[in-house]
């Protein structure tokens, strides 16, 4: 099965409807998959950002951007956030108990706009782990810097996050004007620029750009993550700019579990085949 846009199936008149969503939710019939976070001087696994997935009977594997959306008006947004907060904390214990990783391993997790600037996300987060026995050590959660809601309530979530002892990840960093105001105003452990930023990395402004942003990062103490690597030029660039890890095709797509596992055995990520001899460049 093929990953499809919503857009391309609501013009076939074919789209996910509410009820199979919640459907998919109440039944746990959708599916975490993990992409690997690779330490850019070494080349060895770091973590993994765990990922929704929705496999529908005929329109195939649809990936979180796409029916998020339909989460949100059909009021279904929050049961998605708690089963993505429980499933992550599942894996991870999982993980942990068989001694596949230790506590320096990151599992990032997304959650929604509304989760991560309302009151509630800490103590579901807590639930969450209090029921899997995950050692919150492990966990990242992604707060996305074009997500809406005041800094006021980021911060809350920001601070609830850190009394678990969870680290909070600024993702998609550069997507939005006010990239550094929430950069100054929030205190986050890990930012990851964007895919957009990473694809101008060969270019002289976007290298000076990168370089501010991760000597600025740095000096707040934050590790710095380069979403979107494609090619060995993109690796190499990214390592001699400062950036600490690194996420992209270059190393893998998103893993079911068992294939993460593999992974987890084997302590490094190969290059991708098809991306083989773009790393050479």
């Amino acid at each position: 099965m093929t990953n499809r846009t919503m857009s391309s199936l609501q013009d076939e008149s074919a789209a996910v409807t509410c009820d199979e969503l919640k459907m998919a939710i109440e039944h746990r019939e959708l599916e975490l998959c993990y992409q690997p976070l690779v330490d850019l001087g070494s080349e060895r696994l770091r973590g993994f950002e765990a990922l929704v997935r929705l496999s529908h009977p005929t329109l195939g594997v649809i990936p979180a951007a796409d029916f998020v959306p339909l989460a949100e008006k059909c009021g279904l947004i929050r049961a998605l956030d708690d089963w993505v907060l429980l499933t992550a904390c599942e894996q991870l214990a999982v993980w942990q108990a068989d001694e596949l990783v230790g506590l320096d391993f990151d599992l990032a997790i997304n959650v929604s706009g509304s989760a991560a600037n309302g009151s509630t996300l800490g103590s579901r987060l807590q639930r969450a782990i209090a029921a899997t026995g995950a050692n919150p050590a492990g966990l990242v959660v992604e707060i996305t810097e074009s997500q809406e809601g005041g800094p006021h309530a980021s911060a809350r979530s920001v601070t609830a996050l850190h009394d678990l002892g969870v680290r909070v990840a600024l993702d998609d960093f550069g997507m939005s004007f006010a990239t550094f105001s929430r950069l100054r105003s929030l205190d986050f452990d890990i930012v990851k620029i964007d895919r957009s930023l990473t694809s101008v990395i060969s270019t002289k402004l976007g290298r000076g750009f990168l370089r501010l942003v991760v000597d600025m990062c740095h000096e707040k103490g934050s590790t710095i993550v380069a979403e979107g690597i494609e090619t060995g030029q993109q690796a190499r660039l990214a390592t001699e700019l400062g950036c600490d890890l690194g996420q992209g095709y270059l190393w893998s797509h998103a893993l079911p579990a068992p294939e993460a596992e593999l992974l987890l055995v084997a302590g490094r990520v190969r290059r991708s085949a098809s991306c083989l001899r773009a790393a050479e460049r």
